[in-house]
C-alpha cells in the first residue's frame, strides 16, 4: 500500500502511514456505537433491496441509491475517524482535556468525545482570550526590545571608538531581528554587511527580506536592487542579473501608476546593471546601460534637480572605467577628468563627504595614464595615497581597505616600470595593512591578501631574491588552497598559477 497517497473527496485529506493507523482504527470502530448503527442501517437497506421484486425497478433503484449514500457515509466516517486517530497519535501535548478526549476516543465513544470538548468550550475560550492577550503583550515587548537593539546597533555604527565595533553591530542587529524581524532592520543589516564585505551573510539576510518581509512594490524593488549589488560583488553574476531584471520588471507598475516619480531609481538600477555587465565582459550591453543611466541623471540636473549631481558624477566614473577597459582611452580620460572636476567642485560644499571620491577617481586616472604618461600616473597615485592616509587617521576602519588596495596597485605600477625598491617599500606597507584587515575579517580580505603575497613573490623573483620569492608564493598558495575549498571555480586557476611560479623559482634556485 502507498503510505503517502492522497484521497480525493470533499476534504482532500492527506493520509500517511495508513497501514499502521488502520489496525488502531478497526479497534476504535469496533467499539463505536455510531459505526455499529450505520452498519446495521446499511445491512437493513441491503435486505430491503433484496426483498423488492424486480418488476418494481424504480423502487429498487431508490433503495440502491440509499445504499450508496449510506456506504459513502460510512467511508467518510472512517476517514474522519482515521484523521482523529492520526491527530491523537501525533500530538505530544498532554493537557487534561486532551487526555480525557483521547481516552473516550480510544473507547470508541466518538460522540461523547465531542460532547466533552464542547462542554469545556467556555473554559477553552476564556483561556484563549487570556493567552492571546499575553501573546499580544509579548509581541509588543519583543517589538520594543527589537527597536532597542536596533538603536544600539545604529549608535554603535557611528561610534568608531568602540572596540570590535563591527562584530558588536552584527550581534545587536541579529538580536533585534531575533526579537522581531522587520523590513527596515533586515535591510539596514544587509547593507551594513555589504559595506563591510561580509557578502555571504549579506546575501542570507537580503534573501530573508525578499522571502516574506516586503510590504509594498517599492520595498520589493529596493530589496532586489540591493540583492543585485550583493551578488555582483560576490561574483554571482547571473543571480545579480536576474535580481536587477526582476527589479526593472517590478518598477513597471509603479511607473505606470506614478509617471516620472521613480525615474531616478530606474537610473540607479541601470547603472548597477551596466557595472555588472562590464564585470561580465558584456561591454556593449554595459555601455548602453551606463549611457542610459547617465542621460537620465543629466536630464534631471538640467531640470533643476541638483541633488543628482553626485549620481551623474558616479555614472561618468563608471563610463570612464568601462572605456578604459575597452581601450577607448580618449573617451575614458574625458569622462574621468570631468568626474574629477565635479568631485573637486563638490569639495567646496562638503570636503569630508567627497574627498574619498576624489581619491578613487585619481587612482582610476593613474591606471589609465600609467602606460602613456607614467610621471602623471605617479602624481595621481601619490595624491590618492596621501588622501587615503589622511582619511584613515580620522576613520581607520572605513578607509583602510581603500588605502591597502591602492598601495597594492601602486606597488604593481612601480614593479612594471622597474622601480623595484619603491615597489618593495609600497608592498611591505600594503602587507601590514592587509594583514590587519584579514585578521579582522578573513573571509572578506584573504583573497586580497593572497593577491598581494603573490605580487610580492613576483617582485622578489624578478630581483632574484629567490628565498623571499618562495616564502611569499607559499604563503599565497596556502591561502588560495583554503579559498579553493569553498569556491573551486574561482580559485582553481590561482592555485595552479601559484604552483607554477613556485616550481619556476625552485628550479632557478637549484641551478
Amino acid at each position: 500500500m502507498d503510505n503517502g497517497q492522497y484521497i480525493s473527496g470533499d476534504r482532500n485529506i492527506g493520509i500517511q502511514n495508513v497501514s499502521d493507523a488502520t489496525i488502531n482504527i478497526t479497534q476504535y470502530l469496533g467499539k463505536s456505537g455510531e459505526y455499529k448503527e450505520m452498519c446495521v442501517a446499511l445491512a437493513e437497506l441491503k435486505d430491503t433491496c433484496d426483498a423488492i421484486p424486480d418488476e418494481k425497478e424504480a423502487v429498487k433503484q431508490r433503495v440502491k441509491q440509499q445504499i450508496r449514500d449510506k456506504e459513502n457515509q460510512i467511508e467518510a466516517f472512517k476517514k474522519d475517524v482515521l484523521l482523529l486517530a492520526q491527530t491523537f497519535g501525533q500530538t505530544t501535548i498532554n493537557t487534561k482535556r486532551i487526555n480525557d478526549a483521547r481516552t473516550l476516543f480510544e473507547e470508541g465513544k466518538f460522540a461523547e468525545t465531542r460532547a466533552m470538548l464542547e462542554a469545556q468550550e467556555p473554559d477553552m475560550a476564556a483561556e484563549q482570550d487570556y493567552l492571546l492577550k499575553q501573546q499580544q503583550q509579548l509581541t509588543e515587548r519583543l517589538q520594543n526590545n527589537a527597536m532597542e537593539y536596533r538603536l544600539l546597533a545604529q549608535t554603535t555604527v557611528v561610534d568608531y571608538s568602540v572596540e570590535s565595533r563591527v562584530a558588536k553591530v552584527c550581534g545587536y542587529y541579529e538580536k533585534s531581528i531575533q526579537s522581531a524581524a522587520s523590513y527596515d532592520s533586515l535591510m539596514e543589516y544587509a547593507n551594513f554587511l555589504f559595506d563591510h564585505n561580509d557578502l555571504l551573510k549579506a546575501e542570507k539576510y537580503i534573501e530573508i527580506v525578499l522571502n516574506g518581509h516586503t510590504e509594498s512594490d517599492l520595498q520589493k524593488v529596493t530589496a532586489l536592487g540591493v540583492s543585485g549589488a550583493i551578488h555582483t560583488r560576490n561574483n554571482k553574476y547571473r543571480q545579480a542579473e536576474q535580481a536587477y531584471s526582476n527589479a526593472i520588471d517590478a518598477y513597471q507598475p509603479l511607473l505606470e501608476k506614478y509617471p516620472g516619480q521613480y525615474i531616478s531609481e530606474i537610473a540607479l538600477i541601470y547603472g548597477n546593471l551596466g557595472i555588472l555587465h562590464k564585470n561580465m565582459l558584456e561591454y556593449d550591453k554595459a555601455e548602453k546601460e551606463l549611457r542610459y543611466s547617465s542621460a537620465i541623471y543629466l536630464t534631471l540636473i538640467e531640470n533643476g534637480e541638483k541633488i543628482y549631481y553626485l549620481n551623474y558624477a558616479i555614472s561618468l566614473y563608471n563610463l570612464g572605467i568601462l572605456h578604459t577597459r575597452v581601450d577607448k582611452r580618449e573617451e575614458a580620460r574625458n569622462e574621468l577628468a570631468e568626474c574629477l572636476y565635479m568631485y573637486r567642485e563638490m569639495l567646496k560644499v562638503n570636503h569630508d563627504a567627497y574627498i574619498s571620491n576624489v581619491a578613487q577617481t585619481l587612482v582610476s586616472l593613474g591606471h589609465l595614464d600609467k602606460l602613456t604618461d607614467p610621471d602623471l600616473a605617479d602624481e595621481e597615485f601619490s595624491e590618492a595615497i596621501n588622501i587615503y592616509s589622511a582619511l584613515i587617521k580620522k576613520n581607520r576602519e572605513a578607509y583602510l581597505p581603500s588605502l591597502a588596495v591602492t598601495l597594492n596597485n601602486v606597488g604593481n605600477f612601480y614593479f612594471t616600470i622597474g622601480r623595484y625598491a619603491e615597489s618593495e617599500e609600497i608592498y611591505l606597507y600594503a602587507l601590514t595593512l592587509t594583514d590587519e584587515l584579514a585578521a579582522g575579517n578573513p573571509e572578506a580580505y584573504n583573497p586580497t591578501l593572497a593577491n598581494l603575497l603573490f605580487n610580492m613573490g613576483s617582485l622578489y623573483g624578478q630581483v632574484t631574491a629567490n628565498e623571499d620569492a618562495l616564502k611569499y608564493y607559499r604563503e599565497a598558495l596556502d591561502i588560495y588552497m583554503k579559498l579553493q575549498e569553498k569556491a573551486p571555480e574561482i580559485y582553481k586557476d590561482h592555485v595552479e598559477n601559484t604552483l607554477t611560479f613556485i616550481l619556476q623559482v625552485s628550479s632557478k634556485s637549484a641551478n
